[in-house]
């Protein structure tokens, strides 16, 4: 009885399906989404560049092991052999390598806030399929009322029929719209299971996983479009990446002409010689030399390669400006799909509500016989409709209100506005 008792139990416990919650969701794809960790690997590499430039700060030391063998017709071959530390530091380079690092500190950043672009498309892109999988899981519900509804209108055509009160074709009209109501039934459950599946791929598990969804209110705000606006050209990743960028190139276009300054080398070097490769005695010698190099002619490869930073910095510019332009069109859109969804609930609820009495007065009607059974099954499927059209309603305001959050630069639910 026990073993029975505990086999049961283990049953009920692998057969649990988990309640996740949208943040759940969300969190669950910022942690195990590739193209974030491809985002992350960009910016490690963003970071590796810019120590690359930090290490031309400092001084560079070789030690150097030489072999000579010489002679002459009047001197008899001979081997030297030589010892040398050698150390060599640009001390002053007209504030090119300084330039370079400020490029390349910008172009770090510019990546970050790329990262943050990945991470804002992947939690927009659960939004998406979550508000999916509960508006597909709530028309499952309608299609089931619909079943029941329509049932019922079977039930009651059948026994109006065997009291003589109608005639058979009441009673196939029904039928058809009965079987109609389960084949949609069948559709919307099919549906629904294709909906937790694009939303488990999303969150990175895999399709077919079990879960239950939490049920989402909608949200809503009046809004003030300006600030909005506003807000979004300040914390949009897109015109902060361009901006930076921008900034690189200015320090970039600073390197190059930093090219044409002098150039002060400090070098220093410690030598010993000896024609023996383990000698005795030694002889050594050290030098420190400053040296200014002033670049007189470059065959014009520092002209040249100022012009090409110059257009690169210019093309830059133009594409900051059609980013702004890009970003305050996405957030008007996504401002006035929120306000559209917003009137679409109100209508859809008012739709709602005034189907459900039509099909309770047309019950009446057809009872006594004042209405056919085609204004019955008729208003039976507009009841349907009515429902469908309101979930669908609710969560694609649900769907644009984080949609605005996303066109102003936020991370959907993580961040709200």
């Amino acid at each position: 009885m026990l073993r029975t008792l505990v086999i049961v139990l283990i049953m009920l416990a692998a057969t649990v399906v988990h309640a996740i919650d949208l943040k759940t969701c969300v969190l669950e794809a910022l942690k195990s989404n590739p193209e974030i960790k491809r985002a992350l690997a960009e910016e490690k590499s963003a970071a590796g560049e810019k120590e690359l430039v930090i290490s031309q700060f400092f001084p560079e030391v070789y030690f150097n092991i030489n072999y000579l063998r010489a002679g002459s017709d009047n001197i008899s071959p001979y081997d030297l052999y030589s010892y040398s530390f050698e150390a060599q530091w640009e001390v002053f380079s007209g504030f090119s390598t300084y330039n370079q690092y400020k490029a390349a500190r910008l172009l770090e950043l510019a990546q970050r806030t790329d990262t943050r672009k990945v991470m804002m498309d992947v939690a927009i892109d659960v939004v998406r399929s979550y508000t999916e999988a509960l508006s597909r899981k709530a028309e499952v519900e309608a299609a089931k009322s619909y079943v029941e509804s329509a049932r019922y209108t079977y039930k009651l055509a059948k026994g109006k029929y065997e009291t003589g009160l109608v005639p058979y074709a009441d009673v196939l009209h029904a039928k058809a719209s009965l079987k109609e109501a389960e084949f949609e039934l069948a559709d919307k459950e099919r549906e629904f299971e294709k909906a937790l599946g694009d939303l488990a791929v999303a969150m990175g598990r895999t399709p077919g996983e079990r879960f239950s969804l939490e049920k989402l209110e909608p949200v809503i705000v009046d809004f003030d479009e300006k600030l909005l606006v506003q807000e979004a050209l300040d914390l949009s990743p897109e015109v902060r990446n361009k901006k930076l960028q921008v900034k690189a190139q200015e320090k970039k276009v600073a390197s190059v002409k930093g090219e044409f300054a002098p150039r002060v080398i400090l070098s220093s070097e410690w030598e010993r010689t000896d024609e023996s490769l383990w000698p005795d005695e030694e002889e050594s010698n050290w030098n420190i030399q400053v040296r200014l190099r002033l670049p007189l002619f470059t065959g014009f490869s520092t002209w040249k390669r100022l012009k090409v930073e110059k257009a690169k910095k210019e093309s830059l510019e133009f594409d900051l400006k059609r980013t702004v332009l890009e970003v305050r069109n996405a957030v008007w859109k996504a401002y006035q799909d929120y306000e559209k969804a917003k009137k679409r609930l109100l209508y859809a609820k008012s739709y709602l509500d005034s189907a459900k009495e039509d099909l309770r007065m047309m019950r009446k009607k057809y009872k006594v016989g004042l209405a056919s059974i085609v204004d019955l099954t008729t208003t039976q499927s507009n009841l349907y409709k009515a429902e469908s059209e309101y979930y669908r309603s609710v969560y694609s305001l649900i769907f644009s209100y984080y949609s605005l959050v996303r066109a102003v630069g936020k991370i959907p639910v993580v961040e709200e506005l």
